[in-house]
C-alpha cells in the first residue's frame, strides 16, 4: 500500500497538515481466510471521512441485479462459454486521484506509544465511502473504452456490440459470456489491466463459485443445461439451529390468525436472531428461491 496508495509525510508537511485538515485514522483488520491463509488489510473507517472528501457526489455503486446474473446464465446460445474471474484488491486498482480532485490525508499509529505517521492518499482505501463508486467508474471506463456498451436498465451489464461477449461486474467479480475466442481474448486485455485470479470456466467437471452459489453444468437425456444451487448457503444457515427441535410444518404457509395468536413480545435476543434468519433466507429468495418469495414476505412483515 505504501508507495502506491500512501505517501508518507515529512514532519513539516505532518505539521501543516494537522492545523489545516481533518486527518482520519487508518486501522489495521486481522483475518483468518477460509483457507486458512492469514491477511491484513489497512482500512480506513468511513465514519471518520470529512464530507468534503465525497465533493458533494453520491458514494453509492451500483451492483448488479440478480436477474441479470440469472439471464445471462439463461440466454440461448449452445456454442458460448461461461467464465468467471475474480480482480485482486479491487478498491486498491482504482484510478488515482488527480490534482485537480480535493487533497486527503490520514494518520497511522503501529501500536500503542508508537509515533503517529502521516500520509497524503494517492488513491481509495478500503473503508473509504467512494471507494467503490471510485472502483465501478474505473472499470466501467475501461470496459466503455474496450468496446462495451454499458446497460441502461442495469449498469453493470456490459455487451460488445461486434463480439457479442457479455460481461457482468459484481463488485470484483467479472462473469462472462460469449464465443470461446472472444472471451479468451477479453480476458488477456483484462488481466493485462487489471491484477486478477486465473480465468475459471463452467464445464461438465468444473463447476463456479459466484457469489453465494454454484453454477454447473448438468447433463440429462443427452440435454447439457445451466442449474443455479446455494445448498452450502442454506446448510450455513441451518447450521447456527438446532434443526431436529424446528417444528416441520406439512402447509406452505400458516394462517394469518395464527401470527397473532401469541401476543407475547420476543426479547431483544429473540428479536435479533429473527430478524437474522428472516434477512438470511430473504436473500435466498433474491438469488434463487423465488418460489418462497411470498411467504417470507409474510414473515418479513
Amino acid at each position: 500500500v505504501r508507495g502506491r496508495r500512501l505517501r508518507e509525510l515529512d514532519p513539516e508537511e505532518a505539521a501543516a497538515v494537522r492545523a489545516q485538515f481533518i486527518v482520519p485514522k487508518l486501522r489495521m483488520l486481522l483475518a483468518i481466510k477460509r483457507d486458512m491463509r492469514r491477511k491484513c488489510r489497512l482500512v480506513l473507517q468511513e465514519f471518520s471521512e470529512p464530507e468534503a472528501w465525497d465533493e458533494g457526489r453520491s458514494v453509492d455503486s451500483p451492483v448488479a441485479y440478480y436477474e441479470t446474473i440469472r439471464m445471462l446464465l439463461a440466454k440461448a446460445g449452445s456454442g458460448d462459454v461461461v467464465s468467471k474471474r475474480d480482480v485482486s484488491v479491487a478498491f486498491l486498482q482504482a484510478d488515482a486521484y488527480t490534482e485537480g480532485e480535493a487533497k486527503r490525508y490520514s494518520s497511522w499509529q503501529q501500536y500503542k506509544g508508537a509515533p503517529v505517521q502521516y500520509y497524503q492518499l494517492l488513491g481509495p482505501l478500503y473503508g473509504q465511502r467512494s471507494a467503490g463508486r471510485r472502483w465501478f467508474e474505473t472499470v466501467s471506463a475501461w470496459l466503455c473504452a474496450d468496446g462495451f456498451v454499458q446497460g441502461k436498465n442495469d449498469p453493470c451489464l456490459f455487451t460488445n456490440p461486434v463480439t457479442g461477449l457479455v460481461v457482468v461486474i459484481y463488485v470484483d467479480d467479472v462473469i462472462t459470456r460469449g464465443g470461446a475466442d472472444v472471451t479468451k481474448e477479453f480476458h488477456d486485455r483484462f488481466g493485462a489491466r487489471f491484477k486478477c485470479t486465473d480465468v475459471e470456466y463452467l464445464a461438465l467437471d468444473h463447476e463456479l463459485d459466484f457469489l453465494a452459489f454454484t453454477v454447473r453444468l448438468e447433463e440429462a437425456d443427452g440435454v447439457v443445461y445451466i442449474s443455479l444451487d446455494q445448498s452450502e448457503a442454506i446448510e450455513l444457515l441451518l447450521a447456527d439451529f438446532d434443526r431436529a427441535s424446528i417444528p416441520v410444518k406439512t402447509a406452505p404457509m400458516p394462517s394469518k390468525a395464527l401470527f397473532h395468536s401469541d401476543a407475547t413480545l420476543l426479547s431483544d435476543n429473540a428479536a435479533a436472531i429473527y430478524r437474522h434468519v428472516v434477512g438470511s433466507v430473504n436473500y435466498l429468495v433474491r438469488c434463487t428461491r423465488y418460489d418462497i418469495g411470498y411467504a417470507v414476505s409474510r414473515l418479513s412483515s
